[in-house]
């Protein structure tokens, strides 16, 4: 998101005039047994396990995931395991992610490693509808089961 500074005020906006928030940053050394939820972008430098909902989710190349994730963009360059559901999931050169990933845009740079079940959908809207016990609903779209080191 580009950031334009406001002639009247000291306040940066984003598009369309949405106040953009700050990212929010967990650091290495925070270790969270829990949820994450974050209305903005959420950098992850530390480990959490338990269900991470971003606007934009990056994992740190030192960050230890484990879990649901759910968010527009995903950026993983450290280790996930679980479940994605992103519009956007780029896999980083040093990732390693063994999850099943729900997404209407994949990227897996060279060095990358993911293993898992890839679903491929038009929009991940109906898909991060979540039932009450924290299971995904069921989606349509396009499986395939993928192991790829880069």
């Amino acid at each position: 998101m580009l950031l334009r500074k406001d002639r009247n005020s000291r306040a940066f906006f984003g598009r369309r005039g949405e106040r953009a928030t700050t990212p929010s940053l967990l650091s290495a050394d925070v270790k969270i047994d829990g949820d994450v939820i974050a209305g903005g972008d959420l950098f992850i430098g530390g480990a959490v396990k338990g269900r991470v909902v971003a606007r934009q989710l990056t994992v740190g190349e030192n960050a230890v995931v484990t879990g649901i994730v759910e968010a527009e963009i995903a950026v993983i360059a450290g280790t996930l395991t679980g479940k994605i559901t992103a519009k956007v999931v780029t896999i980083k050169r040093t990732a390693m992610v063994s999850a099943d990933i729900t997404h209407t845009s994949l990227v897996i740079e060279p060095g990358g490693t993911f293993e898992g079940f890839s679903r491929h959908v038009a929009s991940t809207e109906s898909s991060m509808t979540t039932i009450e016990d924290g299971e995904e609903a069921p989606t349509t779209g396009t499986v395939a089961a993928l192991s790829h080191v880069g």
